[in-house]
């Protein structure tokens, strides 16, 4: 749902997560990619090769990711993730403030390490785009379409008068309406 309108397709098959049509250019970037990264890539290559995404392929990048964890030294109960990448990872109790700052960082490096590994942070953000937005619509204009309705912002508001409030924390992204909680409320409904 964006801008509190139901998307009109779902792209979740039988099969699973298909990104051949709607996400087509998305999924081709992201194979040459793969493709460029040699064996690092390997796992996500063979997973997008049929352009869709399975259930049974994301678990496998999780056990993947998991596994990646361990290979830098964390033990298998300090971390918790879904197959969405979502989830924690546990400092050892007793650390120092210093202590924990630098295993925060070092904790960082990895994630983005295992990250990059098989593709696992492109292929999720494929698999989270297409369940959000199934036909890879440009979900601005429908939440400018929700910020007009809501009286939030002018008729004649536009993509580019969106992008430029949402950089600079203007219009309707202002600091002057942050502590209004209706107007929040009603902006939150249009981004979600």
């Amino acid at each position: 749902m964006f801008g509190g309108h139901d998307t009109d397709t779902n792209a979740k098959t039988t099969d699973g997560y298909d990104l051949n049509t709607s996400y087509s250019t998305e999924l081709n970037t992201v194979r040459s990619q793969l493709r460029s990264a040699g064996d690092e890539g390997k796992l996500g290559s063979s997973i997008l090769e049929d352009g869709v995404v399975t259930e049974s392929e994301l678990n496998e990048l999780k056990e993947q990711y998991d596994q990646c964890f361990i290979d830098h030294g964390y033990d298998p109960g300090s971390f918790d993730f879904d197959k969405t990448g979502a989830g924690s990872v546990y400092p050892p109790s007793g650390l120092s403030e210093e202590e924990r700052s630098a295993w925060g960082e070092r904790t960082n490096e990895v994630q983005q390490t295992c990250d990059q590994r098989n593709g696992t942070a492109a292929i999720r953000s494929l698999v989270a785009s297409v369940q959000m937005n199934p036909d890879n619509k440009d979900i601005r204009k429908t939440i400018i379409a929700c910020l007009i309705e809501k009286g939030l912002v002018d008729r004649g508001y536009t993509v580019n008068d969106y992008d430029t409030d949402l950089a600079n924390g203007s219009g309707p992204f202002s600091a002057e309406n942050a502590n209004d909680a209706d107007y929040q409320n009603s902006l939150r409904q249009c981004q979600s």
